[in-house]
């Protein structure tokens, strides 16, 4: 018997402790560091005096668009 509650204790009190864990963080307030949001990135230039010519690729790089092979 004393085995058996002996076994028995130590396959419980993990869940237990677990749950107890679990209980205390929901319930605890939330730390002022847990409120703050990064900052956004800014590359410091507003988007209409980007140059967006300089992203087109030239015909003689990009890539020739090729037909997939039907199989048979």
């Amino acid at each position: 018997m004393l085995n058996f509650l002996i076994v028995f204790g130590v396959w419980i009190t993990p869940g237990i402790l677990l749950f107890l864990y679990l209980l205390w963080t929901i319930k605890r307030p939330a730390s002022p560091a847990s409120e703050l949001q990064a900052p956004a990135v800014s590359t410091g230039f507003p988007m209409s005096e980007r140059d967006t010519s300089v992203i087109q690729l030239d015909r003689s790089v990009a890539p020739v668009p090729t037909r997939i092979r039907e199989r048979a």
